[in-house]
């Protein structure tokens, strides 16, 4: 189980650094690679909640570069969010993902935002909670891409808090 989970963050990580070169193929090489092997994870440990928000995160990479197929990521997506929230609904990483999902794709639109702040506030009331609020920023211990606009998202966190 966490052979294949790491491998596949791994993936994720490398995917995401080819997102920040602008270089689609490798995203693609190592999106699609991800998704494989958290599959293979998530079938010898189907009750790891971060399997699930992991290919959440892969499968959002995809929009970069199979626009054509915007049904099937959502699908994919939504799918991968139901899993891990039943799971876990407090997944510390699942709602960090929301969070940046809402911030990054929202319509400027009353509704985007409201849902923005509550996928935040449910975040650092938990991270509050659990007095690891620190720890998870410094360590780096979430998804997180390196990109302009997550990196603002981050920014706008910490003046909430």
């Amino acid at each position: 189980m966490a052979c294949n989970y790491y491998i596949a963050l791994s993936d994720y990580g490398l995917g995401t650094a080819s997102m920040v070169k602008e270089d689609n193929a490798g995203l693609k090489k190592y999106t699609q690679s991800g998704i494989d092997v958290i599959n293979k994870s998530i079938d010898e440990y189907p009750e790891f909640a971060d399997s699930f928000v992991l290919l959440e995160a892969l499968n959002f990479n995809r929009w970069q570069y199979e626009q054509e197929k915007m049904q099937e990521i959502i699908a994919a997506t939504g799918s991968a969010d139901e899993s891990a929230a039943k799971l876990d609904k407090n997944n510390p990483r699942l709602l960090m993902l929301n969070g940046m999902s809402s911030f990054i794709h929202r319509k400027h639109s009353a509704a985007a935002l409201i849902l923005q702040f509550q996928n935040l506030k449910n975040l650092l009331m938990l991270l509050r909670q659990e007095r690891k609020l620190a720890s998870f920023i410094l360590t780096g211990d979430m998804i997180l891409r390196s990109d302009t606009l997550q990196c603002h998202f981050l920014k706008e966190m910490m003046t909430v808090i």
